[in-house]
């Protein structure tokens, strides 16, 4: 899997991502911490759409930020390459409304 392919998804990434805002979030009120927690956040978001073996990421998870940072940092730790699934996209028709193969039971 290459890293620039956008079409995959980690929904193990994404809830890391998740924790990692909403810790981002509930630390804010002290600033110093913001120095650390915001690029660890990006971080973990650039994993959802890319894999890219990550613990030492996970670490800095747990380290550094609270318990949902920790739980975001197991998550990350866990996130291998076979919990990327493909996305699939649903086209429109020319009138808006998808197509649908239906078939009658004569």
């Amino acid at each position: 899997m290459t890293e620039s392919s956008k079409n995959v998804y980690s929904p193990t990434a994404n809830a890391a991502y998740v924790l990692m805002v909403i810790a981002t979030v509930l630390t804010s009120w002290m600033i110093i911490t913001m120095a650390w927690t915001i690029p660890i956040t990006l971080a973990t978001k650039r994993l959802v759409n890319s894999y890219k073996p990550a613990p030492l990421l996970g670490v800095c998870c747990i380290l550094f930020t609270f318990f949902l940072g920790a739980i975001a940092g197991i998550l990350i730790i866990c996130n291998n390459e076979n919990s990327y699934q493909e996305i699939k996209y649903i086209t429109p028709n020319v009138n808006g409304k998808t197509t649908q193969k239906v078939e009658a039971n004569a």
